[in-house]
């Protein structure tokens, strides 16, 4: 003969909870956060170096910037920066922040992991002026 399990309640709990484990959280903080005030050298600095480019991206005959997508093995695409002059290091370092994608410096051109057209064509309108 089998025995009969027992059945487990799984209504509504009979009592509610009498202790809330975070209702004092907020009281119990013994310090708060500093404000911030100052504005650090780290970004006073980039900040300079977005206004005052130093490079140079040269337009081509029909007023375009020179910005291509090649195709790469295994199907990835690439963008590429053409007639770029000055510190194209300073460019990479922006184009890489503003695609959120990698890439490299190559001779005088600079190439984005992507297809970014587009993202790095208004990139290049607001720091160099538009076509």
């Amino acid at each position: 003969m089998k025995k009969k399990k027992k059945r487990v309640d799984t209504g509504p709990a009979k009592d509610r909870l009498t202790s809330n484990a975070f209702g004092n959280l907020k009281e119990s903080i013994r310090f708060k956060l500093p404000e911030q005030t100052d504005v650090p050298a780290e970004t006073q600095t980039e900040r300079e170096e977005t206004d005052n480019p130093s490079y140079r991206v040269a337009k081509i005959r029909q007023g375009h910037w020179p910005v291509e997508v090649e195709r790469r093995p295994k199907g990835k695409h690439a963008t590429v920066v053409r007639n770029v002059e000055g510190d194209a290091d300073a460019l990479l370092k922006q184009l890489t922040k503003r695609c959120a994608a990698g890439g490299a410096v190559k001779g005088g051109a600079v190439e984005i992991q992507g297809d970014h057209r587009g993202t790095i064509g208004q990139f290049l309108d607001e720091k160099l002026g538009a076509p």
